[in-house]
């Protein structure tokens, strides 16, 4: 299966997502569907928080938009971030990343309400692609 059917089928088809991304650990992005295009220096730097790397959790931006820190857990390699400023209701996202063992998976939903799902997609995919090696 390709990368792209993997962010298509398993994380944007259940309907929740609203940008969905599967990422190396350079932060070179493997597919990714919506409108949130983060940067990989911006990738990186979630990885760097979940791993414990990095301290500073202020002026986190991702594809040009600011999020505020939520919650990280480094023993679960996920991050919570939501969406600072939106200019729109539409646009008041709320995003969770996943660490794998060679990837980061990454998913959005608008609305807090939403997250648990998100959660739940992203996390599922994680532990997947974990056991086949990524």
């Amino acid at each position: 299966m390709s990368w792209e059917a993997y962010v298509k089928g398993q994380l944007m088809t259940p309907g929740d997502m609203a940008s969905a991304g599967i990422y190396g650990l350079d932060g070179g992005e493997w597919s990714r569907e919506g409108p949130i295009k983060p940067l990989p220096t911006e990738i990186t730097r979630l990885i760097a928080i979940i791993q414990g790397k990095e301290t500073d959790f202020n002026s986190i931006r991702l594809g040009g938009m600011s999020f505020l820190y939520i919650t990280h857990d480094p023993q679960e390699g996920c991050i919570t971030l939501n969406r600072i400023n939106a200019p729109s209701d539409e646009e008041k996202y709320v995003c969770c990343g996943y660490l794998s063992k060679g990837c980061f998976i990454f998913g959005a939903v608008v609305g807090n309400w939403r997250m648990g799902n998100c959660s739940k997609v992203s996390c599922r995919l994680r532990d997947y692609l974990k056991q086949v090696g990524y």
